[in-house]
């Protein structure tokens, strides 16, 4: 290589290319306002999305949370049926005959939903259910203030007589299938709310058979958001 070529390139590599100085200077000088306003339209944009999509999220896992203890909750019941010491299902409406110590004076609320809580809490009752699995707070109560005449359930010491609520505040409803035609008969279909408003139900038919959902067994019903029961939000442990 010609000599005064290498002394020019070796010149031009100890003064440095002026581009690249320009371009090491823009880069080290951070964003642009430009640049800061549209990540900052991004980050508002996204966060605008999650507080709107946070409320539908929660919906879901609620919903999905109740699916999935009615389930369990059926399990439980289907379990105490088949014992010999039971065989059957938990009553829709408590009998004191049946059921010595649960006396007379009751009101006409949340019947059945008292009769399985009982039922699978009974002392001396093997049971798959423990109310402190159910997966969301304040879900047992007495908000109707039923009482046995002795104290029954391995809940507690007590004389009360349990109701289970869903997570909008709505007493879960159960019925046996001997009293399915009977509910308005009978005014078993209540259940009180935490506004202590009661709101009535009535088991699910099928639109296309007119038949009873589980016509051999029992149905749980809960009102779901809309607090109102017998409507497309209804969650139950059959499928509509």
């Amino acid at each position: 290589m010609h000599p005064e070529r290498r002394q020019r390139g070796d010149r031009h590599q100890e003064e440095g290319h002026p581009e690249v100085a320009i371009m090491n200077t823009r880069r080290d000088s951070g964003f642009t306002l430009i640049e800061l306003l549209v990540v900052m339209a991004i980050i508002t944009t996204l966060v605008g999305l999650g507080i709107w999509g946070i409320p539908k999220m929660i919906g879901r896992g609620e919903k999905g949370a109740v699916e999935n203890f009615l389930l369990q909750l059926h399990t439980a019941i289907d379990s105490y049926a088949t014992s010999p010491r039971n065989g059957d299902f938990p009553p829709t409406k408590l009998d004191g005959d049946s059921f010595p110590g649960v006396g007379q004076r009751r009101n006409d609320e949340n019947l059945g939903i008292e009769s399985v809580v009982l039922c699978l809490t009974r002392r001396g009752t093997k049971s798959r259910f423990e109310h402190e699995d159910i997966p969301w707070p304040d879900a047992l109560d007495n908000l109707d203030n039923d009482k046995t005449q002795l104290a029954l359930s391995s809940i507690g010491e007590t004389r009360d007589l349990w109701e289970i609520y869903d997570p909008w505040g709505t007493a879960i409803v159960y019925f046996h299938h001997r009293d399915y035609a009977a509910v308005d008969g009978l005014g078993l279909g209540r259940a009180t709310t935490e506004e202590q408003k009661t709101v009535r139900c009535k088991p699910w038919k099928n639109a296309k058979t007119k038949g009873w959902y589980r016509r051999d067994g029992f149905q749980l019903i809960s009102a779901g958001p809309d607090l109102k029961f017998n409507t497309d939000d209804d969650i139950t442990n059959f499928q509509r």
